[in-house]
């Protein structure tokens, strides 16, 4: 007992250590600029599909998104591995404002829903180069393995803060106004990153032991995953759980029209649910890392990615489906966070971007596969069928695939 206090209060103390380090700080702060209107904007883009062309326009339109996004993590790891990690960080945000304000003047002015669809695409093959080179960057600028989880859990902290708020503000928007103008507030959050990621001094490229073909290191990043067994286990339970939330991404909107029947603005608020759950979360990572339990924090995330989307099937009311997504999001942090520290720890500095690039690649690519068959899985199995299909997946892989 009185040692893990005393870890727990370790954790603490480098909790203080990440604030006081201005550029951790400045990062997490850009980053929770982005995630800000992101969040708003993912509430908003499946509404604005489903309107013009229903469950399957917005199952469609994340299938592209994110084959697209996949196919070109692997080049962006690369870059992430080359190049200055914040300059890469910055020309994404730079690039995705203009692309938000193109989406924006689309959609206000009722221009075609398809530019809409290849603008959103556009955007999420950019944003693929960001979250590699933010978290390979950060191992560079902390002291200790300490330091490193709890920035990692400040920097979730805030996505989950971002996420609840997001979330919140893309449903109170959608209640008053229209997608077009939470496309504009999705751009405007860009500049926010900007502003803090300046204040981050330059970095420079990694250095490289030796100097291969291109090609050969396009695959390093794989090739590292392969070879070990703890990568193999994290990075394919984590695709696995990308799997299922790209079908949320498509069951949420039939679970608040389809089931419950409560209107556009549900889906912000069962997206809001899982805000606060992952905010919860925050103190579940903090006492499992405090008793150094890195692996058990993310097998019970992705436990918690299960079994509350399958109950969340016999749900009749909103309230009861919000806390049962709030559980869903405790499984956000504890699966992220746990999951990149991981990998954090296990992978070279000189392929860490790729390692991560590799993650999300296939991260992306079963998010493609999950949105691709929620519209298929509502039509055969009816949107409670469904919810409870994609619920059991999760746990029923686990038992096979975890570590003995």
């Amino acid at each position: 007992m009185l040692r893990s206090v005393s870890r727990f209060a370790a954790l603490l103390r480098a909790f203080g250590r990440v604030f006081g380090n201005r550029n951790v700080r400045n990062i997490q702060l850009a980053g929770a600029g982005d995630v800000l209107g992101t969040y708003a904007y993912g509430v908003a883009l499946p509404v604005y599909a489903y309107h013009a062309g229903g469950a399957r326009a917005v199952g469609l339109l994340f299938l592209a998104r994110f084959v697209f996004a996949a196919l070109a993590s692997p080049w962006l790891g690369v870059l992430a591995d080359r190049w200055s990690r914040r300059r890469l960080m910055l020309g994404a945000d730079l690039l995705r404002c203009g692309i938000f304000a193109a989406m924006t003047a689309v959609a206000a002015t009722g221009g075609s829903a398809y530019a809409v669809y290849a603008l959103a695409i556009s955007s999420t093959i950019i944003s693929a180069a960001y979250p590699p080179a933010r978290a390979a960057l950060i191992p560079s600028l902390v002291e200790s393995p300490e330091e490193l989880t709890s920035a990692n859990l400040v920097g979730n902290s805030i996505a989950s803060v971002g996420m609840f708020v997001g979330f919140a503000l893309g449903g109170v928007l959608l209640a008053v106004s229209t997608p077009a103008v939470v496309f504009a507030v999705n751009g405007a959050t860009f500049l926010v990153s900007i502003a803090f990621l300046l204040r981050v001094p330059a970095d420079s490229p990694p250095e490289r032991v030796a100097h291969p073909r291109f090609l050969p290191e396009l695959t390093t990043g794989f090739a590292t995953v392969v070879r070990w067994p703890a990568l193999r286990t994290v990075v394919g339970l984590s695709a696995a759980q990308a799997m299922v939330e790209g079908a949320l991404m498509v069951l949420v909107v039939v679970l608040a029209l389809q089931v419950l029947h409560s209107g556009n603005a549900a889906v912000g608020w069962l997206n809001a649910g899982m805000g606060v759950g992952s905010i919860v979360g925050v103190g579940a990572v903090a006492v499992l890392a405090s008793r150094r339990r890195l692996a058990g924090g993310f097998a019970l995330g992705i436990l918690l990615w299960g079994f509350p989307l399958a109950i969340a099937a016999a749900t009749t009311t909103l309230a009861p489906a919000i806390i049962l997504l709030g559980l869903v999001g405790m499984g956000v942090m504890l699966v992220e966070t746990n999951g990149m520290t991981l990998l954090q720890r296990s992978a070279d500095n000189e392929v860490l971007g790729r390692v991560f690039a590799v993650l999300q690649g296939l991260i992306f690519a079963s998010m493609a596969v999950g949105a691709g068959i929620a519209p298929a899985l509502v039509t055969w199995l009816g949107p409670r069928g469904a919810l409870l299909a994609a619920g059991l997946f999760l746990p029923v892989l686990l038992v096979p695939t975890w570590p003995a």
